[in-house]
């Protein structure tokens, strides 16, 4: 089989300098033999890095907002995304004259449904949660379950209108509702440093939506993931699978992040980002256990 790499069409941030690519095709049905440019599409060559000097890419994430922009049952509660945002923009601005670094931040699924907000944008206006994300320069973003919770119509609306980031899960079968709007898996250049990003997102729950069909994950990133590798200097997973199938929380189907890792060989990919299960992990940095 074969993906195109193409230009994602829509407005960059102006502040995080990343230029992104997508990919287009279906990645469930066979292993991906050639990822083809699209005519005038080419990756930057490599910068040589020296060994005194490393490249550092700092990643933020974010998982299983459920719309909770704001805590608007509680006056006195503190913003949520405006602290995100904040957060994000004062990294940037750490290292917006440093060659050897980056901020990349990304979004594990289920942005959506869950919150007050959902009443106003259910009608003929879009979640307000893509727009927010666009504002704040998200690099991608996998699908959520309840993403859908409205419908593949609905979320294509909303991020048709709002996203300006990739939103990925490339074991979701091609879709007349959300051709062009949900992609494999995308490819951010940041500094020179080319970024593969993989969603995936969960079986669970696909059983009430007949029109779509969501394939077994861990296939689907052996189909993808050979040809995918060389393109990149770090490749990463944004997985609504869940932690483990064992995990409290959420149903976890075919496999979570535990059983995802454990199937890969050493060095496949960076770093899984995971959600769907709210487990919080390394909440104070990276943990050995």
């Amino acid at each position: 089989a074969t993906l195109r790499l193409t230009p994602f069409d829509a407005p960059s941030h102006p502040a995080d300098g990343i230029a992104r690519l997508v990919l287009a095709g279906d990645a469930t049905a066979a292993p991906i033999e050639t990822i083809l440019p699209d005519s005038g599409v080419s990756l930057p060559s490599r910068i040589p890095r020296r060994p005194d000097r490393p490249f550092r890419l700092r990643i933020l994430h974010i998982n299983d907002l459920h719309g909770r922009i704001s805590q608007v049952e509680h006056p006195d509660s503190p913003p949520i995304l405006a602290r995100v945002a904040g957060r994000l923009a004062e990294l940037r601005r750490r290292c917006h004259n440093d060659p050897d670094s980056a901020v990349l931040m990304f979004s594990a699924g289920d942005e959506l449904a869950g919150s007050a907000f959902d009443e106003a944008a259910a009608g003929p206006v879009a979640h307000p949660v893509y727009y927010l994300y666009s504002q704040m320069g998200l690099g991608a973003a996998a699908l959520g379950n309840h993403d859908l919770d409205l419908g593949p119509a609905w979320l294509a609306r909303s991020a048709r209108s709002y996203a300006h980031f990739p939103i990925l899960a490339a074991n979701l079968a091609p879709c007349a509702d959300l051709a062009g709007l949900v992609h494999p898996a995308a490819l951010l250049v940041v500094k020179g440093v080319r970024v593969g990003i993989v969603g995936l997102t969960t079986p669970a729950q696909a059983h009430k939506r007949p029109q779509l069909r969501v394939a077994d994950p861990l296939q689907t990133l052996r189909n993808l993931l050979p040809a995918l590798r060389p393109l990149c200097d770090v490749v990463i997973v944004l997985s609504h699978l869940g932690l483990r199938l064992e995990a409290s929380g959420a149903s976890v189907v075919a496999a979570g992040d535990v059983e995802l890792a454990q199937s890969l060989p050493r060095g496949a990919v960076h770093l899984i980002v995971g959600g769907h299960t709210h487990h919080a992990l390394n909440a104070d940095g990276l943990e050995a256990d």
